[in-house]
Formats: structure tokens, sequence, C-alpha cells
């Protein structure tokens, strides 16, 4: 049985975890050049493209002066550019809003129940090893740690990167 989808993907993460990406090389070998004789260390920050985002609904807490309550937050391109209670919400905007609302539980339940979650993490999953989380996200109708595996590459190894013999969705830098 062959997974052509899987296994390339699988090498590649495992060349960039042992090689680095191109400009991760280029970047880690040579120091940055400043910006300007100015500004030595202007930031080199670039906001991906993305679309507008509304957070609504929220308390906002503002160095200028009080709280903000069920106020909005406006971000465009990687900055705020707007804050208060009624903020205009730009066409085709991504809009995030919640009201939580929490209810006392038991402590000793509680702390049960999250000792239950991390013995089971810990006896699936190789978080004491240097992961980068799970790294494949899962095919529609298939788990990813499961085609990993029948691929036939559990435990494959290629210079400092293994694929994680406890769980197949983890990568492990050996380096």
């Amino acid at each position: 049985m062959r997974f052509s989808f899987v296994s390339p993907l699988v090498a590649l993460a495992l060349l960039v975890l042992q090689q680095g990406t191109p400009s991760a090389q280029q970047s880690s070998s040579q120091p940055p050049k400043p910006a300007s004789s100015e500004n030595a260390y202007a930031s080199t920050y670039r906001p991906f493209p993305s679309r507008a985002t509304v957070i609504r609904n929220a308390t906002i807490l503002t160095a200028a002066g009080p709280a903000i309550e069920r106020g909005a937050i406006l971000i465009e391109n990687g900055k705020i550019s707007a804050i208060g209670q009624s903020v205009t919400v730009p066409e085709g905007a991504v809009v995030i809003a919640a009201t939580l609302r929490g209810t006392p539980g038991n402590p000793a339940k509680i702390g049960a129940e999250m000792d239950r979650i991390a013995k089971a993490r810990e006896e699936t999953q190789p978080i004491r090893s240097r992961t980068g989380g799970s790294t494949f996200k899962n095919p529609p109708g298939h788990k990813a740690w499961a085609l990993i595996d029948a691929a036939g590459c559990r435990g494959m190894t290629l210079g400092g990167a293994q694929v994680s013999e406890k769980h197949c969705n983890f990568l492990l830098n050996l380096g």
C-alpha cells in the first residue's frame, strides 16, 4: 500500500527540520542589515496580508482611561486601527464575538480531571521530547498519524529529525 500524498510531506518536514528553510539558513549565518543609518535597529516586521478583523463584546483595558465595556477592537493590516463602543465594521471583515460565563466548580474534581487528561497525553504523545506539537492536519475522513504509520514512517529518522515512535504525527528534534 502506498500513500504518496503522505510520504513526501513527511520527507519534506524531516528535511526542513534537519536543514532548515533557505531563508532561515541565510538569516542565521548573516546578521541583518540596518534599515537606515538613522535607526540601526528598525523593525523588520511586515504584516501578512489579511482581512480586517473585529473583536466585539470585549472589555477593553486602555492605558489612557477607564475600561471600555462591551467594546470593539478593529485590526487592519496587522495593527489596531480603532477601539470603542461604536466601531464601524468594514465590508468583508472577520467578526469575532463571544460572551463567556463561568460557573464555580469543585476544585478537587476539576484537578482530578486535569490530572486524568495530563496522564492520557503523557501515555500517547511524546510530550517530554522536543517537538513542534502535532504536525499534519487530518485529511477529510482520515487520521494523519494513521496514514503516516501505514506508509511505514513510524520511527523514520533523517539527520536530526525523527517521526515519533509513540505518535506518528509528531516529529522529534534529535539535534
